[in-house]
């Protein structure tokens, strides 16, 4: 299947990889833009832009990988809506980075998103954002051997040191064994009922609630 003719001037980026990596890219036109004709009449061509919508970006890369659009459609129900909605702030996020740094999205290579990246801890952000973010343009910028960004290797090895650096916090909550504290719950003193006082009564039914919560937690995870 090849792109459609109203997208055959904009040949697809093919952006040669150099020292840190460059990224290939669908572009569309930006039609909000004017744009005047040479002296000679021949219009003046025009620039590509990255589109914010990152959900109409992977659509157009995987209909000019052959993609049927039923197929396509599959692909993107892949991820839950919220997840969707994550990742498409975070491409417009970038896209807006990079028009306040002056870059162009056909100058993006691995260093510029590392910069981008590094911005975002400077403000604060957490390890487990930036690895969202990572996931997010990933589903956009491919290097140039298909490799998804989270796999590139000065990735890998920049998210390694952000853990290094600042290593997520670890809240140490009590540990619930599930089957210790329901079979508690079920021998004295809380049962048999007649004999409970109203006390421990209401503690049971504290108690059974939220391990109750984790095995529903736990059997909708395994079915999802």
């Amino acid at each position: 299947m090849d792109c459609p003719s109203d997208w055959s001037s904009l040949a697809e980026m093919s952006v040669v990889r150099r020292s840190g990596g460059a990224f290939h890219l669908p572009p569309v036109e930006d039609s909000s833009r004017s744009y005047s004709p040479h002296p000679g009449g021949s219009p003046a061509p025009r620039p590509t832009v990255a589109p914010t919508n990152r959900l109409a970006l992977e659509r157009r890369a995987l209909v000019c990988d052959s993609y049927s659009a039923r197929v396509i459609a599959m692909i993107q129900q892949s991820r839950r809506p919220s997840t969707n909605r994550i990742y498409d702030a975070t491409w417009r996020s970038f896209c807006a980075w990079c028009s306040t740094h002056r870059v162009e999205i056909v100058d993006v290579s691995v260093p510029v998103v590392l910069e981008f990246l590094m911005d975002g801890l400077d403000r604060g952000l957490s390890l487990n954002t930036i690895r969202r973010q990572v996931a997010a343009l990933s589903t956009v910028l491919l290097c140039d051997n298909s490799a998804p960004l989270a796999h590139h290797p000065t990735v890998r090895a920049f998210l390694k040191g952000v853990t290094n650096a600042r290593p997520p916090v670890i809240h140490r909550y009590p540990s619930w064994d599930l089957h210790k504290v329901l079979q508690a719950l079920t021998s004295t003193p809380f049962e048999p009922m007649d004999t409970c006082s109203l006390k421990l009564l209401f503690h049971e039914s504290g108690l059974s609630w939220w391990p109750g919560h984790l095995l529903q937690t736990l059997f909708q995870e395994a079915w999802a």
